[in-house]
């Protein structure tokens, strides 16, 4: 489906320059994109279908089997629709006349928009890691929070391939992604267990790649999140979090993911390309100051709840 974008009314200048360098940034710490996949919705209200998922896996009690003349049996996919309204999100930077006069070749403007689109897409990585990691977002009885010897980090009594194969086998649809905090990965790979399975002997130490763990799980994808932010309170000394925490969640990501009626476990549907602009603001710094502003509108949402597992607090 083409989407036609409206062109919004706004108080600064649309740049399309800056607009192009707020779209391209990434950061290559950021796993938001991996594991909740853009879709483009129409308008900033919109609605979609939460399927009854048993309707994929049910055949008609009389068969399909048709005889010459018989009437060919009808199957029905219910659903219930559900409303969404995207979020805007914007941050400003400013950059005083007087900065870019005193060194243009520094182009401040796009050091600028690239520092703020990084900010921007932090928010959407901390929001994305707040609802991928809640055991709000799960079907009943598809989470547990580990505590003890059962947590990961107990290199001697846990067993986290054997855990992650039985949550997989009990699943409706198995899962082909496992996201993990960045120390949940390094507590995963240094595990004696999975260390002996990957040297074939009794070796209890070392550091096996991500690869042989995907191998064991017969998994499509392991997407490690790495990124911090500073969790203080403005005005407080920085307190560096990493965002991603301790735990794991296997997750059945449709790889043709392209709209909110597709069959996988959440989406972040976008409303409009994202922009940013640029206004003069004669009050900020005695040459004034230009602002550059970055803007998305977007809700991240869990289309089917039932399609993923978490594992809240997978190490101490």
């Amino acid at each position: 489906m083409s989407v036609t974008y409206p062109t919004l009314p706004a108080p600064f200048i649309t740049d399309v320059q800056h607009t192009a360098i707020a779209i391209a940034y990434k950061n290559p710490a950021f796993i938001a994109e991996s594991v909740v996949p853009t879709v483009t919705v129409d308008a900033p209200t919109f609605t979609w279908n939460q399927f009854n998922q048993k309707d994929r896996f049910t055949l008609p009690a009389e068969g399909i089997e048709v005889s010459r003349r018989g009437l060919v049996p009808e199957v029905d996919f219910s659903a219930v629709e559900q409303s969404a309204v995207t979020k805007d999100y914007a941050l400003d930077g400013a950059v005083p006349r007087r900065d870019q006069m005193a060194k243009p070749s520094m182009n401040a403007l796009n050091r600028t928009t690239e520092q703020t689109a990084e900010l921007r897409d932090l928010a959407r990585e901390k929001r994305t890691s707040d609802m991928v990691f809640n055991t709000a977002s799960y079907a009943s009885g598809n989470s547990t929070t580990l505590s003890g010897t059962s947590q990961w980090s107990d290199k001697t009594n846990s067993d986290p391939i054997l855990a992650m194969l039985t949550v997989m086998d009990s699943m409706l649809v198995r899962p082909n992604q496992l996201v993990l905090g960045h120390l949940v990965a390094t507590q995963l790979r240094t595990h004696p267990k999975i260390v002996q399975a990957f040297n074939g002997t009794t070796g209890q130490y070392g550091q096996v790649p991500l690869a042989f763990i995907q191998e064991l799980l017969e998994i499509d994808e392991i997407v490690v999140g790495r990124s911090v932010y500073n969790a203080a309170n403005k005005g407080q000394s920085t307190n560096l979090t990493r965002l991603w925490g301790k735990h794991a969640a296997l997750l059945y990501k449709n790889p043709i993911t392209a709209s909110t009626e597709d069959f996988t476990f959440a989406v972040s549907a976008q409303w409009g390309r994202g922009l940013a602009g640029r206004y003069f603001d004669e009050k900020k710094g005695a040459y004034g100051s230009d602002i550059v502003r970055v803007v998305e509108s977007r809700k991240e949402l869990v289309l089917a709840n039932d399609c993923g597992y978490f594992f809240q607090n997978a190490i101490a």
